[in-house]
């Protein structure tokens, strides 16, 4: 996976107007063709160790352009965060769960306001989460396809589904 290269289709999408990409891809493919196209790490964040809640890797151009890649499934510089088998998909619709409830911690004495609270508070832009995404954005996901063994995917757009009838644009 180190070793792939950017294609046509990574071409295409790296030059899309868009700020946040979503990967359920364990490799660097969009985060390289980014590269050749003259963007440079920035502000990105990779200091989880096993699920990817936060993990981002941010690139910025010479004009001052940002582009985030938001590897939701783990990093192949991370093997732990690679996402494999029911365990760890659950395991992260419960982090999944605990961030939008309130109840997700991180660091030492970091814990955040649940979803709505955030929302209703305008504190979710910056996105501390490609989870803050599904509730903010339109969503752009680079993947193989949207399988029935996601269920983490499918148990968020659920989630976003049920929170979108519930709340509406409150």
């Amino acid at each position: 996976m180190e070793k792939f290269a950017p294609n046509r289709i990574y071409r295409r999408i790296s030059q899309l107007d868009i700020e946040h990409y979503i990967t359920t891809n364990y490799d660097h493919t969009l985060y390289k063709q980014l590269y050749e196209l003259g963007f440079k790490e920035s502000n990105s964040n990779n200091t989880e160790k096993l699920y990817s809640i936060r993990r981002k890797f941010c690139l910025k151009n010479k004009d001052g352009k940002e582009k985030y890649i938001w590897p939701m499934h783990g990093t192949i510089q991370y093997p732990k965060s690679i996402m494999l088998g029911l365990d760890h998909y659950c395991g992260s619709i419960g982090k999944i769960d605990n961030y939008i409830k309130g109840n997700y911690e991180y660091g030492k004495d970091v814990k955040l306001d649940g979803l709505i609270k955030r929302l209703k508070n305008n504190k979710c832009d910056p996105p501390l989460s490609w989870i803050d995404l599904f509730f903010t954005h339109n969503i752009h996901i680079i993947g193989i396809g949207l399988y029935q063994d996601e269920i983490d995917l499918w148990w968020i757009l659920n989630k976003r589904k049920r929170y979108i009838r519930q709340y509406g644009d409150e």
